[in-house]
């Protein structure tokens, strides 16, 4: 009976440890199992980590580039905001010119129609005096006529009277109002002069419009165009004149206003200066 109990438990030690190796080779089994999935699994992590870095590390690139981008995109922007700024700096100056300018071209456009207006006024002036000068030569042309006429007929050159016109004829010899000649004065001769009849002459004529006179000696007395003569009133020298027509008997000669102090009248003596 002993024998059989020790038999019996030997057997059931022997069917307890088989079953306990089976359930261990079972778990064993199981454990590799999970090992070997576990194992995989990390594989698959251990790439799927690698894969995830490297698309870190790109994204990181990316990132660094965008900054980079966006760095040169605000560098881009700062520039031109300041170009924009210069420019409304430039485009204030350039109006500034412009108002100048414009401020400038008015006053030119004025300045024009001034000298327009001043270019008529002078060119109606010039006109007047071209009149005046063709009245003054007609009225001088009368003169010498009159004077070649009196001359030829044998009047006195005391009778003569200059009236001026504006183109009409001059009077006749007959019509020619006489006047006789105030006496002359009498006036020392200069040094050198050969006579005192060819030194002296007293003023017939004065015609201040056209601003000279007639004196009473001329060529036979030795005088000529261009000579300078002087007017004298009581020894003391009035004014100044200059010869342009010489005749035989008498002179016409052009007052100079700016060497005569005093007016000249008919009576006046007169020298050579």
């Amino acid at each position: 009976m002993v024998a059989t109990f020790a038999a019996v438990t030997f057997y059931m030690g022997r069917a307890s440890e088989q079953s306990k190796r089976m359930w261990a080779e079972s778990q064993l089994e199981e454990v590799l199992k999970v090992k070997a999935t576990l194992e995989q699994e990390k594989e698959e992590l251990t790439k799927a980590k690698a894969d995830l870095e490297a698309k870190v590390e790109a994204l990181n690139g990316q990132v660094t580039s965008l900054m980079d981008k966006a760095k040169e995109l605000a560098d881009e922007i700062a520039t031109e905001r300041q170009a924009v700024e210069d420019a409304k700096v430039e485009l204030t100056s350039t109006q500034a010119e412009l108002d100048d300018a414009a401020g400038r071209l008015d006053t030119e456009r004025r300045e024009k129609l001034a000298l327009a207006d001043e270019l008529a006024k002078a060119k109606q002036d010039t006109k007047k005096v071209q009149d005046d000068l063709t009245q003054l030569r007609q009225a001088k042309e009368a003169l010498e006529r009159r004077v070649k006429e009196m001359m030829t007929a044998g009047t006195s050159p005391e009778t003569i009277v200059v009236t001026p016109s504006s183109g009409a004829a001059p009077a006749t010899t007959g019509a020619a109002i006489a006047k006789p000649a105030p006496p002359v004065q009498q006036v020392p001769p200069l040094k050198g002069a050969p006579t005192a009849a060819a030194s002296a002459g007293t003023v017939l004529v004065v015609n201040r419009e056209f601003n000279f006179i007639v004196v009473s000696f001329g060529e036979k007395d030795g005088l000529k165009p261009g000579q300078f003569l002087e007017v004298l009133r009581a020894n003391r020298v009035i004014g100044k004149v200059q010869v342009e027509r010489v005749y035989e008997n008498m002179s016409a000669a052009n007052l100079l206003p700016e060497q005569t102090k005093t007016e000249i009248k008919e009576g006046d003596v007169v020298r050579r200066g």
